[in-house]
């Protein structure tokens, strides 16, 4: 798999984690024939510079896609961010947890669009937050750096400290369908319905294919 590059805007999968309600590690479920990484990885194809971070495997790294691991292992999906952002070159990053996979390229491109003047830009769904598809400013290190020496590892709390720019509901649905685009894996269940919900694209699509030719 080729992955194009946008040297303005990078991409961090948080690839690590130890996926205990899962049971399994998220990078490698296979899902359509691919595995969850590559899928989400084709997804944002173009999106920007693709940074994996810790667990993805040779798989990827052989690529051509730099895999880094976490310089504070065991503090969850802050510390992800935190190798991301280290290594990365770009100022503004596209986060995306790696059980996202309907990650959406377009609400991606909104997210980025709104980046300017931010250390952060989160999609907002009511009440809801969605830190783990969000963009984040490589500024932002200095901030993690400090959480994570002290074990302060809540992405919540760390995104208190920060200038952040919510994305509505309304402003995702001129894009994607926030319900899909948002849509994340952390049990068995959950994989499956993923699975069901492209069953059924497929067989929609089929159909209007088979009702268009007069089948």
């Amino acid at each position: 798999m080729r992955v194009e590059k946008n040297p303005e805007r990078g991409v961090i999968l948080l690839a690590g984690g130890e996926s205990r309600r899962m049971g399994r590690d998220k990078f490698l479920l296979p899902f359509k024939g691919e595995s969850m990484g590559c899928r989400i990885l084709r997804r944002l194809k173009g999106i920007g510079n693709p940074v994996i971070v810790a667990g993805a495997g040779l798989s990827c790294e052989t690529r051509g896609i730099p895999v880094v691991s976490d310089r504070y292992p065991g503090q969850g999906p802050l510390a992800g961010i935190h190798a991301g952002l280290s290594v990365s070159t770009c100022g503004p990053n596209l986060v995306v947890a790696c059980d996202m996979p309907f990650a959406s390229p377009e609400l991606a491109r909104l997210l980025f669009s709104r980046s300017e003047g931010v250390d952060a830009v989160v999609p907002q769904d009511g009440e809801r937050t969605h830190p783990l598809f969000a963009v984040y400013q490589r500024r932002c290190l200095p901030v993690l750096e400090r959480r994570l020496y002290c074990r302060e590892r809540r992405v919540t709390d760390f995104l208190q400290e920060l200038r952040v720019g919510y994305v509505d509901r309304e402003e995702m649905e001129s894009c994607a369908n926030p319900d899909r685009a948002l849509f994340n894996m952390n049990r068995p269940r959950e994989w499956s319905r993923a699975l069901s919900f492209v069953e059924q694209s497929e067989e929609t699509g089929h159909r209007e294919v088979r009702e268009k030719s007069g089948e």
